[in-house]
């Protein structure tokens, strides 16, 4: 009898001990999922054009001192989905996803608070198995673009690293392009716009970026004056 309640307990102790473990396991993956699910909130929403949505995703520091101003971000933000979109040849595309993927995993306490994620536009088309297993897609991505870090309980974008990236001579070559900081002129109570010329019948893509970025800024700047909300067009 008392090998019997024995038995049922170190089975109990054993069986607490498994749910524990299996407990911790989800918990770990289910954190390491949140990781890449921040990077890819961040670019949907840039996407989408909500700026304003993508900057809560920044950690305090990034905020303060590379982004303390919410419009060189916005900025930042346009100019990096158009060298995402160029580099995998999407401009005027609209059916594509975004594919993230962790450099490693997560463990608390034996690893640092912080993760790389590399980024991939891929266009929606179907993927055969050869392709899968050949790994076609995966040497694509813009290798640790995005830092994250563990910051009060949650993941926030530590850094973009897009410097020294695939997209790094894009990025650049774009933002000579598309001259954005010449449009609109602040000055004291207003702005001025420059005058701009639309030609819809043979605007290429670029040019349609670039127009419907200036508009929302020259939205936002308007609400601002009367305390509105960041605008931005529907998706």
């Amino acid at each position: 009898m008392k090998t019997n309640k024995t038995t049922l307990l170190l089975t109990g102790i054993i069986a607490a001990f498994v749910f524990i473990l299996l407990f911790a396991a989800l918990s770990l993956l289910g954190e390491n999922d949140r990781v890449g699910a921040v990077v890819k909130e961040l670019f949907t929403h840039i996407r989408q054009h909500e700026y304003a949505e993508s900057y809560e995703h920044l950690c305090r520091d990034l905020q303060a001192h590379t982004f303390n101003n919410k419009e060189d971000f916005y900025e930042f933000c346009f100019l990096l989905h158009l060298s995402l979109l160029k580099k995998y040849d999407l401009l005027g595309e609209n059916e594509y996803r975004i594919a993230v993927h962790r450099d490693h995993l997560w463990i608390p306490l034996l690893e640092d608070n912080d993760v790389s994620v590399s980024v991939l536009y891929r266009r929606n088309e179907p993927r055969t198995l050869l392709s899968i297993l050949a790994g076609k897609h995966e040497e694509d991505f813009v290798q640790d673009l995005v830092t994250v870090v563990r910051e009060r309980g949650s993941w926030k974008i530590r850094s973009i690293n897009y410097t020294g990236s695939s997209i790094a001579g894009t990025f650049d070559e774009l933002k000579q392009q598309m001259q954005l900081d010449q449009y609109i002129q602040q000055l004291p109570g207003g702005f001025r716009v420059a005058p701009i010329d639309v030609d819809v019948l043979h605007m290429t893509p670029l040019e349609k970026q670039r127009l419907s970025f200036i508009v929302q800024k020259l939205i936002r700047s308007l609400g601002e004056d009367k305390g509105g909300a960041d605008a931005r067009p529907a998706s």
